[in-house]
């Protein structure tokens, strides 16, 4: 094959090649960002030391196996002011790649208790030698493209807990 027609068939096929980027999802530094100072003004407005590892499903994946005849979705598109169904299932996914501010956690006493140990200290109220508050437990919010509105799922484990929140961030909190 001769170079003209070489460089010829990469120019007709570039376009093809430059135009198919694929949008990766990954944890935005602003989400993870937001996400921590939730979590920090959660343990502020709650008064409590403990809190549980992160579920490994997603808010919108739990609602979906809780309550299948429920459309959670549309609710959450209305409530966050989104697009669509597209722009939630975007947003969820990167909810899933959240990183906790572990050094934040430690240096404020506050201490991190996995479901198993939960489980295993739920038998005759061990929970509350170690964590007299109780253990509050929250699943990955999911923030709108402008990250000032989000909906935070949140309880304490084996207390009961009240249904979502939408939290709106304003002069430099973030309040229900």
């Amino acid at each position: 094959m001769s170079r003209t027609n070489s460089l010829l068939i990469v120019l007709l096929l570039s376009p093809f090649f430059l135009g198919c980027k694929k949008q990766v999802l990954q944890s935005k530094p602003e989400y993870s960002s937001n996400f921590n100072q939730v979590i920090k003004q959660l343990t502020i407005d709650e008064a409590c030391g403990c809190i549980s590892e992160l579920p490994e499903v997603s808010f919108l994946e739990s609602r979906r196996i809780e309550s299948p005849n429920l459309d959670i979705g549309k609710v959450l598109i209305k409530k966050l002011n989104l697009r669509d169904r597209k722009e939630l299932d975007s947003l969820d996914k990167i909810a899933k790649r959240f990183v906790m501010d572990a050094a934040y956690m430690k240096s404020n006493h506050i201490k991190i208790i996995s479901h198993k140990e939960i489980q295993a200290l739920a038998i005759g109220n061990e929970i509350f030698k170690i964590c007299p508050e109780g253990v509050l437990y929250f699943q990955r919010p999911i923030f709108n493209k402008n990250y000032d509105r989000a909906l935070v799922d949140f309880g304490y484990a084996y207390i009961g807990s009240p249904p979502f929140s939408i939290y709106k961030f304003q002069n430099g909190k973030w309040h229900r």
